[in-house]
């Protein structure tokens, strides 16, 4: 009964159903789009974060996510193994050293970054970071070279051209010293890397630091974030019981940012 009188009522006046019915759903389309669209923007930026901050996956020495010291270092030799897996679309070889970067009339601490040039550029896109005619991102053949975040740039009153001084300890207990060219200037948008982030060919900083052949950490991307435990069962698969390596998703890795992302 009462149905029945709602829906005489809803004709008695036929325009006014109309409009607002056509309203609401109207309302609601609009609502689902900006929804979708956000999901599809969400899902993009975690992509881009996680891969540029962690890999999809990673392999590391076991005491390196909470040690992170100089000799923590597994075998560079595992990058050609994980690139043989079809779940691997790119796996690139790090090194971290800190060490102090100095100019003629001041210094500062930095974290230099060995990368790979060639790899990596499946994986992040450093050389996109690079400020306009602010030099070029690192060569692919290994030199005495060095990309700079724009806060250290500031701090220590160097340009793109100039030297700068690499004053570290090399791993065999020796002073590691080098005079590398500024070849470019970085602006990633987070402050700590543009103040103390210093890009180096992987090759230089095992060589400076007398840790040829050795990586600190080896960055694995598969085809999408959602993929990460599958790309890190596979590689574990394939490692098999390797003594002093360790294989992460990135929720292994960071489970604050998983916890965060959701």
């Amino acid at each position: 009964m009462l149905l029945r009188i709602a829906w005489r009522n809803l004709w008695r006046y036929r325009r006014r159903t109309l409009i607002t019915a056509s309203g609401m759903a109207i309302a609601m389309g609009l609502v689902l789009a900006i929804a979708c669209m956000q999901d599809g923007m969400f899902a993009m930026m975690s992509d881009v974060l996680v891969r540029q901050t962690l890999g999809h996956a990673q392999v590391v020495h076991p005491k390196w996510p909470t040690s992170q010291l100089m000799h923590d270092t597994i075998d560079e030799g595992i990058v050609t193994k994980a690139r043989q897996l079809p779940e691997v679309n790119g796996a690139s070889g790090r090194m971290f050293v800190y060490a102090l970067a100095a100019s003629e009339d001041t210094s500062v601490g930095a974290r230099f970054i060995g990368i790979d040039p060639k790899a990596d550029r499946i994986i992040t896109d450093y050389d996109q970071q690079l400020l306009d005619g602010k030099g070029r991102f690192l060569s692919e053949e290994a030199g005495a070279e060095v990309v700079i975040g724009a806060g250290m740039a500031r701090e220590l009153s160097l340009e793109a051209g100039q030297q700068l001084l690499f004053l570290g300890q090399a791993a065999d207990g020796g002073m590691a010293t080098e005079l590398l060219e500024i070849v470019g200037i970085f602006e990633s948008g987070l402050d700590q890397l543009d103040r103390s982030g210093a890009y180096v060919h992987l090759s230089t900083l095992q060589s400076l630091i007398a840790l040829e052949g050795r990586v600190h950490q080896i960055m694995l991307v598969g085809e999408d974030v959602e993929g990460s435990a599958a790309l890190r069962d596979a590689v574990r698969g394939e490692l098999g019981e390797l003594a002093d390596v360790q294989v992460n998703s990135w929720e292994d890795a960071d489970p604050d940012l998983a916890k965060m992302m959701g």
